[in-house]
């Protein structure tokens, strides 16, 4: 009886360790399928993200250039505007001569147009609107007026005369020295200017300026306001400028 107890008690501790073996060994494979199956999400989600990373950077490509190329198409429109709105700049207006200086130069054209073409080729020139002049053995002359250099008035000068010999009267003149080259107005505005004794003007009538030669890279031209001379010389004329 007590034999047939402990087989029973034997038999019954195997079935539980057999039991116990095989709940064990179920939730172990329980739980490696666990493991597998959150390896299989971790890998599905690895997958779907890199399968999503290429689709953002496209797009953010994509976008990059539509972006760029708007800034593109805008900038040129900010400068397009920007320069619609910056006023344009205009030269500041040059000095203008007096008016005597530009009523001189007038009433030269009118009494001979040719010497228009003395005015728009020399380098420079220098307009003397009124010089008086008077004659009793001993002459003198002075002078004020304006310089020119291409065209537009850079400075003015004054001019002195003293001559021998005999003049008769007196008289009041305008007077116009046109220099040939840009060294020739250089050397009357450096004070190196003084016109010989033998030079003459030229007495401005109509078509006096066609036969007009410049020498030593002067021409003179005067033009008589009143009272007569015995002599149109000019030599002995010295110069002194000063610039604006």
């Amino acid at each position: 009886m007590s034999i047939r107890k402990t087989g029973r008690a034997t038999r019954a501790t195997t079935g539980l360790a057999l039991a116990g073996v095989l709940m064990l060994a179920m939730g172990t494979e329980a739980c490696a399928e666990t493991q597998e199956e959150s390896a299989q999400e971790a890998s599905a989600r690895l997958v779907s993200a890199e399968q999503e990373a290429p689709a953002g950077d496209e797009a953010a490509q994509q976008e990059a250039p539509g972006g760029d190329e708007a800034a593109q198409q805008e900038a040129p429109g900010g400068d397009e505007t920007a320069q619609q709105e910056e006023p344009a700049q205009e030269d500041p207006p040059g000095r203008q001569p007096s008016q005597d200086v530009r009523d001189t130069i007038e009433r030269f054209k009118q009494v001979d147009s040719g010497i228009s073409e003395f005015f728009e080729n020399a380098a420079g020139y220098v307009v003397f609107p009124n010089i008086g002049k008077a004659g009793f053995g001993v002459g003198g002359a002075h002078g004020n007026g304006e310089v020119f250099e291409s065209g537009k008035v850079i400075g003015k000068a004054s001019m002195t005369q003293v001559t021998i010999g005999l003049q008769v009267g007196g008289q009041e003149y305008s007077e116009v020295i046109f220099f040939e080259e840009p060294v020739d107005l250089e050397r009357f505005t450096q004070g190196g200017l003084e016109l010989a004794a033998q030079v003459s003007a030229v007495a401005i009538t109509a078509g006096a300026a066609d036969g007009a030669n410049y020498k030593d890279g002067v021409v003179v031209f005067t033009r008589t306001k009143a009272g007569l001379m015995a002599e149109a010389s000019v030599g002995g004329q010295n110069f002194s400028y000063q610039p604006y």
